[in-house]
């Protein structure tokens, strides 16, 4: 009879006074429907009373759109739901650099070097070979506008045009 009458001791689990209620892991119909209006275009005004179809004053549901949109769960859901739209969209300079080759192979086959230059041109110039200065001057490279030597203005006379050129701008 050897361990009878023996007890274990058990080990003391201290509960945490401050536990957090567990989190809500998706959103409700209405959240997702938020969303999604988002997502397709509309202000978050629009997006919450086509969600929860809401009557309430247009202030008040500004408020309440606002205050769901800044719900980081929120955020969450619309960068997922925008994160295709955007891949999609998304032009790479290596396909543009590829189209713009297919182009100028195409004008080489045809014949048509203004074609075929023209896309290697545009594909330096999208790969950043060539550069594009422009000198903006007036006629016979003057400069555009007339130029003024405010070094030989008195302190009242510099005054006076600060003070124009303040009225001007109202």
């Amino acid at each position: 009879m050897t361990g009878m009458g023996k007890t274990r001791a058990r080990p003391v689990h201290h509960r945490t006074p401050h536990r957090r209620p567990p989190v809500k892991r998706f959103l409700s119909a209405k959240q997702e429907r938020f969303c999604v209006q988002i997502v397709a275009g509309g202000t978050a005004t629009d997006a919450y009373r086509l969600a929860y179809g809401s009557r309430a004053k247009p202030k008040t549901v500004h408020e309440l759109a606002s205050h769901l949109l800044a719900n980081p769960k929120i955020q969450t859901r619309v960068a997922a739901l925008r994160a295709p739209v955007i891949q999609a969209a998304q032009l790479t300079l290596a396909d543009h650099l590829d189209e713009l080759r297919v182009i100028r192979d195409r004008g080489k086959r045809s014949r048509n070097l203004r074609v075929a230059l023209n896309a290697e041109e545009l594909r330096g110039k999208a790969s950043g070979l060539y550069v594009e200065r422009k000198e903006i001057t007036g006629k016979g490279g003057a400069p555009l506008g007339p130029v003024y030597d405010f070094s030989q203005l008195t302190d009242e006379e510099l005054g006076t045009a600060e003070a124009l050129v303040e009225k001007a701008k109202r």
